[in-house]
This record gives C-alpha cells, sequence and structure tokens, in this order.
C-alpha cells in the first residue's frame, strides 16, 4: 500500500503527469494507492486515518479495529 498526500503542487501539468505515471506503476506492482488532501487531515486527521484503515481492511489486513 502506498500512501499519498495531494498537496498543492500536484496541480502542476508536469506534476500530473508524474502522479499518473505512478500511479500505474503502482497498480502494475499489484499496490494499493490511498490519496490523502489537506481535508483529510482536519479533525486530528480523522478522515485520514479512517480511508487508511478501510484500504488495509479491504486488502485483507485484520490488524486493524
Amino acid at each position: 500500500m502506498a500512501v499519498e498526500y495531494e498537496g498543492r503542487g500536484h496541480s502542476d501539468p508536469l506534476q500530473i503527469e508524474r502522479d499518473i505515471s505512478r500511479e500505474e506503476d503502482y497498480l502494475h506492482g499489484g499496490w494499493t494507492q490511498v490519496r490523502i488532501s489537506k481535508r483529510h487531515m482536519d479533525n486530528d486527521a480523522r478522515a485520514a486515518v479512517a480511508k487508511v484503515r478501510r484500504a488495509l481492511r479491504d486488502s485483507g489486513w485484520t490488524g486493524c479495529n
């Protein structure tokens, strides 16, 4: 699993191309990508944690409540 924070710099056209390429690499490698933005970090990052936990559970990991 890869967790990525999408900040302001990710709206640059060159960065978008790099992000797409990296996402394709993750997919071909069998990885799950979890993308986090600034809004996920509000409220003590509860939304970010929920996204990561959900992705872990969806992949079969049983170590999180």
